[in-house]
This record gives structure tokens, C-alpha cells and sequence, in this order.
């Protein structure tokens, strides 16, 4: 009878692991110094990688930006020198003044005038002005100028002054500047024009008018509104003058002016009698405000100004 031994051989088998771990080993004994390099290799090219890195953001931030930026801010500050050249050519160019100048009377009181312009074509203007003399001032009053007003006469009338004053200056306070807005009135002139449509017919001037037995000087003229627009309180501003002298100022009003309407105007002048050879009349409408202007035929009739009271 014959046996065959299956065991295993344990020899042989714990003789391979042996076998494989030496081989490993030795493997990683001859790699050992090429994986050292290796690492230090990658660990120096990583850390010089960081320092270039640190060395072109300090170049690219500290010292290439420092220019740009420095170009930057000459452009912006150059560019606002071209700004503030296009706004202050856009912007309102002050008041100019013509001629002040103070008229006595015969019973204590003076005319005070002066003639200003506003040399802007889009710019309304509104501001308070007195007069200023050897002996004192008068009352502020709130005047207006519309754009491109070549020439309006400032007055105050029969103001009480203490001795004889010759000269005077005016001064404007509490100025206030208004753009013409662009998107609602595209020709101001246009514009204007339908608003103030005034015609002055017939014009005199007489010296020897008797008014019960006081002689007295008289200015007449035909108002005409030529215009679409009625107005409630227009004020018109009537100048006297002797040759280029103003020798005469005072101030008339044509209440409920009708749209087409033409009237008679009289202004008695009474003291001095002035002699003059010239007259000038100027409108002396806010045409900037609704409440002058008297509501269309066929609507309410309500003076406007009583409304804005009323608010």
C-alpha cells in the first residue's frame, strides 16, 4: 500500500517571503537616496516657486502699480480739470452792472435806480438788492432777471433820505441761480417771446400837463398784449431819459391784462418836472411764475394767487 504526503512544505514557502522581502529591501535601499533627492529636489522647486511668486507681487503691487497708479491719478485730476473747465463754461456768469445812480426829489424822498443785465441765455436768476447812500440804505426788495435781460432798470422809489445824496451803489444778496430746464423749454426764446408779447404804441411824454391847477409832467402809451396770455398784476418799469441820462424812473401796473387787449397807460409825474426827450418801458413779468398769468377763457376765473394762498 502506498501513501503520498500532502503536507506542505513550510521550508520552502517561509524560503520565498524571505526571498521577496530581501528583493524589496534591496529595492528600496538603491531608491531610498534617489526618492531623498527627488523630494528635496520638488521641496526647493516649490519654495522657489513661493519666493518668485512673493518677488514679482511685491514688483507687480510695490513698484510697476506705484506707476500705474501715479499715471491713473494724473489722468483723473486731469480729467477733472477738463471737467471743471466744461462746468464752469456751462455755468452762470454773474450779473452785470450798467449804471446806478439816485434821483432827488422835492420833499425830502429820492428815486434810487440801478441798470443791470444777465448776459446768460439759459439762466434765471432771482435774488434781494438795496441801495446804499451817504446817509443810509434803503429796504430790500426781491428782484428777478430772465436770461439774456440785455438791460432792466432796479428801482425804489420815493424813499425818505436825510440831506441831498448824489451817489449810490446797489447790493444784491440772497442770490439764486435757476437753469432754464432743457427738457421742457427747448427755445427759450420761443418761449419767452409767447409769454411777453408786449407792443408800446403812441408814446408821449408831456412837461405842462395841469392836474387843478398843479403843473405836472405826464407819460402816456397804448399797451398793447400781443400774446395768447392774460395777466392778472403786470408791472412795467417807465425810464426818462435825456439824451443817454436817466433823468426820471417810477413804475406803473395794468391789473387784468387781457389776451389782444390794448390800454391806455398814464403816469403823472409830479416834484421836478424832468426834462426829457426819451422813453423806455420795460416789462417787469416773472414769466417764470404760473400765478401772474390769468387762466384761459372758459375756465375758473379764480385768481391763481388766492389758491397759493389758500396752500
Amino acid at each position: 500500500m502506498c501513501y503520498t504526503n500532502f503536507m506542505p512544505n513550510f521550508v520552502d514557502q517561509e524560503q520565498k517571503e524571505f526571498e521577496q522581502f530581501y528583493k524589496t529591501s534591496l529595492l528600496w535601499i538603491k531608491l531610498r537616496p534617489i526618492v531623498k533627492r527627488g523630494s528635496l529636489l520638488i521641496f526647493f522647486l516649490a519654495d522657489t516657486l513661493l519666493l518668485l511668486f512673493f518677488a514679482w507681487s511685491f514688483l507687480e503691487y510695490g513698484v510697476f502699480d506705484f506707476f500705474t497708479d501715479r499715471a491713473l491719478l494724473a489722468s483723473i485730476v486731469n480729467g477733472q480739470g477738463d471737467l471743471r473747465a466744461v462746468s464752469l463754461s456751462h455755468a452762470a456768469a454773474g450779473l452785470t452792472q450798467q449804471e446806478v445812480g439816485v434821483l432827488p426829489l422835492t420833499d425830502g424822498r429820492a428815486d434810487f435806480y440801478a441798470v443791470v443785465s444777465n448776459p446768460n441765455p439759459s439762466w434765471f436768476v432771482e435774488f434781494n438788492y438795496h441801495f446804499t447812500y451817504s446817509g443810509g440804505e434803503t429796504q430790500a426788495v426781491r428782484g428777478f432777471l430772465l436770461p439774456n435781460d440785455s438791460e432792466k432798470t432796479l428801482v425804489s422809489l420815493g424813499v425818505t433820505v436825510s440831506g441831498a445824496p448824489k451817489t449810490a451803489s446797489v447790493v444784491l444778496s440772497d442770490v439764486n441761480w435757476t437753469r432754464v430746464p432743457a427738457h421742457t423749454i427747448s427755445d427759450y426764446g420761443s418761449w419767452s417771446a409767447e409769454r411777453s408779447a408786449f407792443a408800446y404804441d403812441a408814446i408821449m411824454y408831456q412837461r405842462d400837463v395841469d392836474l387843478n391847477g398843479i403843473k405836472i409832467a405826464r407819460s402816456s402809451f397804448d399797451l398793447v398784449n400781443k400774446g395768447a396770455y392774460g395777466y392778472w398784476e403786470p408791472t412795467f418799469t417807465i425810464v426818462l431819459r435825456r439824451n443817454a441820462s436817466i433823468v426820471g424812473v417810477t413804475t406803473t401796473t395794468a391789473p387784468k391784462l387781457q389776451p389782444g387787449e390794448t390800454r391806455l397807460i398814464t403816469v403823472n409825474w409830479f416834484g421836478a418836472i424832468p426834462s426829457a426827450n426819451g422813453t423806455e418801458i420795460e416789462p417787469n413779468l416773472n414769466i417764470f411764475d404760473p400765478a401772474v398769468f390769468m387762466p384761459p377763457s372758459g375756465t375758473a376765473s379764480n385768481d391763481v394767487r388766492e389758491r397759493i394762498k389758500v396752500k
